[in-house]
């Protein structure tokens, strides 16, 4: 009784680079930053008038109020501001390096496990091919064997 070996096979190809589907990923990150708190600083303080001074401070450096809410309670003041333009720049410029990246390294992946795929079928294909050959080459010897024997020995005769 022999096991069956599921076979391996391949489906498909690898993905190649496709320069709009980065640009989809670049574009949902950054609204994705836009959408979110990372587009934010938070201003904090436990002084009021301390952290009054330091959103002055950074709305005259650029940075604009945000809709979340302001937390105004006691020796806990904070909120966050919609950071400069520049910052935001220079944190989008950061995002679209990220994204080519990490899509880079998803494609690499890919095609290095389609190889390591391909490795393996070819491996397994061989393996059953040499299988294959031995038992045919089992059952010759055994066949051969079998007419050694035959030859060796008279048939058994028995008188009635």
């Amino acid at each position: 009784m022999t096991a069956k070996v599921e076979r391996i096979t391949i489906k498909g190809v690898p993905p190649q680079y496709d320069p709009s589907r980065l640009e989809e990923l670049v574009t949902a990150a950054k609204q994705h930053y836009m959408n979110s708190t990372q587009c934010c600083i938070v201003v904090r303080s436990g002084i009021g008038k301390e952290f009054l001074q330091l959103v002055a401070d950074n709305l005259n450096q650029g940075c604009t109020m945000s809709a979340f809410p302001l937390n105004l309670g006691p020796i806990n003041f904070n909120c966050h501001l919609i950071k400069s333009p520049e910052l935001q720049a220079t944190d989008l410029a950061q995002i679209e390096v990220d994204v080519k990246a990490k899509y880079v390294e998803s494609l690499e992946s890919e095609h290095v496990r389609h190889k390591e795929l391909l490795l393996a079928q070819l491996i397994q294909t061989e393996d059953l091919k040499a299988a294959k050959k031995a038992e045919q080459a089992k059952e010759k010897l055994l066949l051969e064997l079998k007419k050694q024997v035959e030859a060796t020995y008279t048939p058994l005769v028995i008188p009635k």
